[in-house]
């Protein structure tokens, strides 16, 4: 049960930081390509939403493959194909919702640009996060340790 919530907590996080991201990209995309008058509709934040909840749901198996032993090319493999999936996603839908004109290759690179600095981001807040939690937790089994010889 422990795990699961975890994974739950880790998937919600996830979430949270890459609708973060994306708010934050797009809204310098938007003023850049688009111009800072631009009025965007409610549709707009909700379609960033559901992508943030499907991309953090996709990020499950990597998740999980931390305990999968996987290899270091198994790892990157697994991660590129994250990658790859995402940016062929958000390029899809962007083209379909009109985000970037595919004529424009200077709107087309900043596009790309923006993905790849959310998921560049995402992974540096995700092993920043993972780093400070297994800090807390050697200093907590250097404290524990500390108690049992001082009670022998």
């Amino acid at each position: 049960m422990k795990m699961e919530k975890n994974l739950f907590m880790s998937v919600v996080n996830m979430i949270s930081v890459i609708s973060t991201l994306i708010f934050l990209m797009s809204g310098m995309f938007i003023a850049i390509f688009w111009g800072p008058k631009t009025v965007l509709g409610l549709s707009y934040i909700f379609v960033i939403i559901g992508m943030s909840v499907v991309y953090g749901i996709l990020y499950i198996p990597i998740l999980l493959s931390e305990n999968w032993n996987l290899s270091k090319w198994g790892s990157v493999a697994m991660n590129a194909t994250y990658f790859m999936l995402i940016n062929v996603s958000v390029v899809v839908v962007g083209f379909h919702l009109d985000w970037f004109d595919a004529g424009n290759l200077r709107m087309l690179v900043g596009f790309e640009v923006c993905i790849i600095l959310v998921y560049v981001l995402a992974s540096v807040i995700r092993w920043i996060s993972d780093f400070n939690t297994a800090s807390k937790m050697n200093d907590k089994l250097r404290q524990i340790r500390g108690v049992e010889k001082k009670s022998i």
